[in-house]
């Protein structure tokens, strides 16, 4: 029976962390596997020893990734998830290098987690089709230990302070609501290059009663959010409505390829197009104004996401796509840390 290897990079963004860890957690319990949080000190080991199993890596650089295993030794399929479609600079060297070696080993099969995000590496990046694939990213569990936000309701985002996070149209947003109910919290919660400018753009605008820029990794945040802000517009994954699903908070996305698999527009949450900040403005007007509904709705978008993308679900695809036997009596596990 094949052994699965898992190398799991520790580059991952925390929210994508569980949600990796839960899908491997879940296969834990389905076949034999082995799982390798790699660090630096593993490199000459890795560059050595010869990778003779079925093998899953996990890393948001994923090119690094498959140089740094020297995965080209495998005679197995080896399968990346593609967290970003961007990737670290290059030295020269490795740029030299990679004119000369530019395909992908014939062996590496890219696991896509979002249509736009296959489409990039087919259409765009040239990667063929037998070495693509799509698979959705498991439910996380997260850990409740923010303190509570009372009868305050709040709309927040889990992001990064960088451009392509829209938040320039987040900040639009707030700036509406203060306007129409100055009532309702803004928390932007996330680390990254742009807080001091944020922070300077809620002086000019004058919203530093409304808006809180929290620099914070931890996703556990998100369970106070009443609506959750999801406009990224890099989707390499679908994270952001994992996490809302995971809280039962009600989502609000812009309109982008694959989001219907998510979020049922009007039944459990809402889709807009891109820069309606109008159209958001009023949908989060009309839940704060409708307590029942909002719990309604935060209900149905948590059972959805549970019973699609649920590590129960979400594990087995992964075993049939990587070619994994499920055991039928207790598995081995090692777990290289």
């Amino acid at each position: 029976m094949s052994l699965l290897k898992v190398f799991i990079f520790p580059d991952l963004l925390r929210e994508e962390l569980l949600c990796i860890e839960s899908c491997v957690e879940q296969i834990k319990n389905l076949a034999e596997i082995e799982v390798y949080r790699v660090t630096e000190t593993h490199e000459k080991f890795f560059k050595k020893a010869s990778i003779d199993s079925p093998a899953w890596i996990v890393s948001k650089d994923w090119r690094r990734a498959i140089d740094f295993l020297s995965v080209s030794k495998n005679p197995n399929k080896t399968f990346v998830s593609v967290l970003s479609s961007q990737s670290k600079p290059l030295t020269p060297w490795e740029t030299w290098f990679r004119t000369w070696t530019k395909r992908i080993p014939n062996q590496v099969v890219l696991v896509t987690h979002s249509p736009l995000s296959y489409q990039f590496l087919r259409d765009l990046a040239g990667i063929a089709e037998n070495q693509l694939l799509r698979l959705p990213l498991a439910l996380p569990t997260l850990e409740t230990n923010q303190v509570a936000s009372g009868e305050k309701f709040i709309v927040g985002t889990f992001c990064s302070f960088t451009a392509p996070n829209n938040l320039h149209f987040i900040l639009t947003l707030a700036h509406y609501l203060q306007t129409r109910d100055s009532e309702i919290q803004v928390k932007i919660v996330g680390t990254g290059p742009l807080k001091h400018h944020l922070n300077r753009l809620l002086t000019d605008l004058n919203l530093g009663k409304q808006v809180q820029i929290i620099e914070s990794q931890d996703p556990s945040w998100v369970d106070q959010f009443d609506v959750s802000l999801n406009f990224s517009s890099h989707n390499d994954h679908f994270i952001p409505e994992l996490l809302s699903g995971a809280s039962g908070v009600v989502p609000l996305s812009i309109q982008v390829q694959g989001i219907e698999d998510y979020i049922q527009d009007s039944h459990n949450g809402f889709i807009i197009p891109l820069d309606e900040t109008k159209t958001a403005g009023e949908l989060v007007l009309t839940l704060k104004q409708n307590p029942l509904l909002l719990r309604e709705m935060g209900s149905r978008f948590r059972n959805h996401t549970m019973s699609y993308f649920g590590a129960a679900t979400v594990a087995p695809l992964y075993l049939e796509t990587f070619g994994i036997a499920a055991l039928q009596n207790k598995n081995f596990i090692r777990c290289a840390r």
